[in-house]
This record gives C-alpha cells, sequence and structure tokens, in this order.
C-alpha cells in the first residue's frame, strides 16, 4: 500500500495551489447551477436545472486514470482507506480549531432560532437518535451540551458527528430556518449567511408552490439541507416517473424555444437509482464493543449507550465520560457487546444503473478501482449544506469535507471516494476531485482534502499532511 514518490508528489504540488474565489454558481448553458435557482431554472423545469450535463464533478469527462486503491483487494482497499481516515483525524487544525467553531455555530443556531427554552430546544433537535447511530448516547441534554459546548474533540468525535446526523434526519431544523429566513435580523444575530438562507429560502419556495409532492426529492429542492442540483447523490434515490430528469441531457433551447424534453429514462416507469436498501433491511455490524479496530476506542457512555452497563471491562474506554443516565454505577458491565450500529455499507447493495446515456456510479467506481459502500454521501452534502447556511467560508467547507471522511470512513458509512463526491458541489474548482488536469492519477486527488492555505486561524495543516503521505 504505497503510493510512490511521484503520487506524494502530486499532493504536495496540489496543496500548494492557491485558493479561488468560492464558485457558488457554476454554470451550464447560461444557467446557474449548485440548487441556486433562478427564474428560468425552477424546479418544475429539471430539464433544465437538473441534467446530465449539470453535474459535479463532470459526467461527460472521461472517467479517469486508476486510485488510491486501484489492484487492491477491498479489504485492503478497507484498511488503507481506514489509515487514511485515522491520519487525518490527528490534523490540528480540524480537531483545535474547526469543529469547535462549527459546533458552537450549531447550539447557538438550534437554541437562538427555537422559541422553546434552550434544554428543551436541544433535546428536540438531538433527542431522537437510537443505538443504530455509531456515537450516539441517548437524548440526555447534559451529554448534548458536553459535546456541542465543551467537548473535547479528541475523544468525543463520533459522539458530536452522531448528533449531526440525528439533526439531519429528524427535521426538527426545517421550522427554525423558515423563522431564520422569514426574521433577516435573527438571522444576522446567529451569524448566518445571509445571501445562502435566502437563496435556499427561494428554492423551498418555488418547489412547494410548484412541485407534485411526490415528485420534489427527484424535481426540486425539498427541504433545507437537500443535495443541489449539481450534486451526485441525487443519483442515490429513485424518480418515480420519467419527469424527473435524472437521465436527461441537457438542451439548449433554440429561438427562444422551450428545451426540449428528457431523454427517456433507463428504467422502465422512471430513473432507478445506484443503490437499493437491502431486502432484510440493514444487516448491521459485527463489530464488538471492545473490538481493536475501533478508532478512537468507545468511550465509557457509548459503551453503557450500546451494552447497558458501565464499561469497566473495557481497558480502552475513556474514564472521564458520564455514565448514561439511569444505569446504576455499581451494576457490573459485560465483558463486550456486539455493536447495535448500521452503518451504511450494512444497508445497501449498489446497482449498476446507466445515467441516461453515461456510464453510472457503479461503472465510474469500478473504471477508477475505488471502493464503494453506500452510494455518493448524503450525509456529507446535507452537513456541507448546513455548514454554509451557518455561515461557513470555503476553507472551512474544505476542512469540514476532511471531517466527513474521518466521520464516515471510520464508521463504514462511506467510502473515501463517496464522501469526496458529496462535497464537491460545495468546493472551490481548485480543491474538486472533478477539475484534476488531464493525465494527472486520480490518486492526486487526496492532496484536495486539505485546503492549500499556510493557516487557518493560527493553524497550519501541512505537517499533518506529511504525516498523511507517510501513513499512504
Amino acid at each position: 500500500m504505497h503510493m510512490g514518490a511521484s503520487a506524494l508528489a502530486c499532493l504536495l504540488l496540489l496543496v500548494s495551489q492557491p485558493v479561488g474565489e468560492f464558485d457558488a454558481a457554476p454554470r451550464v448553458h447560461g444557467v446557474a447551477l449548485s440548487g441556486l435557482l433562478r427564474l428560468d431554472c425552477e424546479p418544475s423545469r429539471t430539464v433544465v436545472c437538473n441534467t446530465i450535463d449539470g453535474k459535479l464533478p463532470s459526467l461527460t469527462r472521461p472517467l479517469g486514470l486508476p486510485s488510491h486503491t486501484s489492484g487492491l483487494a477491498p479489504a485492503d482497499a478497507l484498511q488503507l482507506e481506514r489509515a487514511l481516515a485515522i491520519a487525518f483525524a490527528s490534523v490540528p487544525v480540524m480537531e483545535d480549531a474547526l469543529l469547535p467553531f462549527f459546533f458552537e455555530r450549531l447550539s447557538r443556531f438550534v437554541t437562538g432560532a427555537s422559541t422553546a427554552d434552550p434544554d428543551d430546544a436541544l433535546r428536540l433537535a438531538f433527542g431522537s437518535g437510537s443505538q443504530a447511530n455509531a456515537g450516539y448516547v441517548g437524548p440526555d441534554v447534559a451529554a448534548v451540551r458536553d459535546v456541542l459546548e465543551h467537548g473535547n474533540f479528541r475523544e468525543r468525535r463520533a459522539r458530536s458527528w452522531a448528533l449531526v446526523y440525528v439533526l439531519q434526519k429528524n427535521h426538527v431544523i426545517e421550522p427554525l430556518f423558515d423563522r431564520a429566513a422569514a426574521e433577516p435580523a435573527l438571522a444576522r444575530s446567529l451569524g448566518l449567511n445571509a445571501s445562502a438562507v435566502r437563496r435556499r429560502a427561494h428554492e423551498l419556495d418555488v418547489t412547494r408552490r410548484e412541485v407534485d409532492p411526490a415528485r420534489r426529492a427527484s424535481n426540486g429542492i425539498a427541504d433545507w439541507l437537500f443535495p443541489p442540483f449539481s450534486s451526485w447523490v441525487r443519483f442515490d434515490f429513485d424518480s418515480p416517473d420519467a419527469s424527473g430528469s435524472l437521465p436527461a441531457r441537457a438542451h439548449p433551447a433554440r429561438d427562444g424555444a422551450a428545451p426540449s424534453a428528457p431523454a427517456a429514462s433507463s428504467a422502465a416507469g422512471g430513473w432507478r437509482g445506484c443503490r437499493r436498501l437491502r431486502a432484510g433491511g440493514c444487516e448491521g455490524t459485527q463489530l464488538r464493543s471492545d473490538d481493536p479496530s475501533l478508532f478512537p476506542p468507545l468511550s465509557r457512555a457509548e459503551i453503557v449507550y450500546q451494552c447497558g452497563a458501565p464499561a469497566r471491562a473495557h481497558a480502552g474506554a475513556l474514564s472521564a465520560d458520564a455514565v448514561a443516565p439511569g444505569v446504576s454505577a455499581s451494576s457490573r458491565a459485560p465483558a463486550s457487546c456486539r455493536l447495535r450500529w448500521q452503518p451504511g455499507s450494512s444497508c445497501y447493495t449498489i446497482l449498476d444503473t446507466p445515467i441516461g446515456d453515461v456510464a453510472g456510479f457503479a461503472a465510474r467506481a469500478a473504471s477508477l478501482g475505488v471502493s464503494t459502500a453506500a452510494g455518493p454521501s448524503g450525509t456529507t452534502a446535507n452537513t456541507l449544506q448546513l455548514a454554509q447556511l451557518l455561515g461557513a467560508t470555503g476553507d472551512e467547507l474544505v476542512l469540514l469535507r476532511l471531517a466527513m471522511v474521518v466521520w464516515l470512513v471510520l464508521s463504514r458509512d462511506h467510502t473515501l471516494w463517496e464522501v469526496m463526491l458529496g462535497a464537491e458541489p460545495f468546493l472551490t474548482p481548485a480543491l474538486r476531485i472533478g477539475e484534476l488536469p488531464d493525465g494527472q492519477p486520480a490518486v492526486c486527488a487526496l492532496g484536495r482534502l486539505l485546503p492549500p492555505v499556510l493557516e487557518w486561524r493560527g493553524h497550519s495543516p501541512r505537517a499533518a499532511l506529511a504525516r498523511v503521505c507517510a501513513l499512504s
């Protein structure tokens, strides 16, 4: 699992590139994409908005050259990506600066935009998780505050991101953003990106007024955190009929006429997504709570939540974490228990679904030699969309992509490539995996995980990059 000198040089070259202006609205045939609706690009006219030609990375460029996992057996590819994620986890700029910044801002928004008491607001936003969620430790408000406001992210990383995942799935955040959009003064006081909030509010308004409810996920912007039209994540899901234009190619209008109709769907009755939930549902993980491959080892609170008793028998447990509410501190702990997590890799089968007349997700992954688990990462897209609304900048979004790799690769929810795809529409072109110069091997995309800046809030990522390259 050695990259070689040329690959390392490629990584360093990419990290030295200057940062460009944040490209919020790439254009295809003169139409603004990335989910930024204009009068000529409404959700009900997805032949213009939601096209093959408008995806990031491009679906019409060559598939590229072999990747960092090309030629490796699946188990070896998994171990290589886990080694990379563990290395990325130690990047000081992420652990010491970005994550506290992100979670403090998230906490301020959840409590400040809610009309409920702050504790009730936190309970509503983060209290609906379960043992299926890696890192979740229950709805106790004190534990939630501990993570969001005072968390030691080196020790409590999994618990932090478990809360973000829960928030994405329960839709509690929807009325909070609705209120912020209706009250600009509130949005400003909470530090939100006012422009991003206005754009997403417009997208939602048009979707709700003009798109059939059954087609909002395929033809519109269904909620505040929904992937933009340019996102590959939209290939994860089915379209109810051929009016969802995911497999369509954009054709410019002639002489002012309306754009041409979508091409016929590649599946009878409509577009079929690139993944399918397994017939028996999620299989769950085979890991046990004391498995040595877990990084970091489970905290005391996680073991209690999963196994039902304090974690005395787990030598690697973090003793500083509190025991879950309602569990007696004198209870005897089992030696270990099978974790009840349901990672994405245990839930989905990847389908070889062409995207109109071009190769689909599975074929592209096979050609590149990259691993797959659950399709392009919707969790990554949702998180970066949330961060953008909360006011994150271009460099902060790049670092959040790095955090997503750490979280989702180590939890076995997604592969590195799937995370990179989920983040693509939110990044400056210099840092997108789809913008590699012709002839560069796809392994060079790894260098784009770190922003090419000397420092961010007083922290430098360059030393960490050297450690990542050494591990690779």
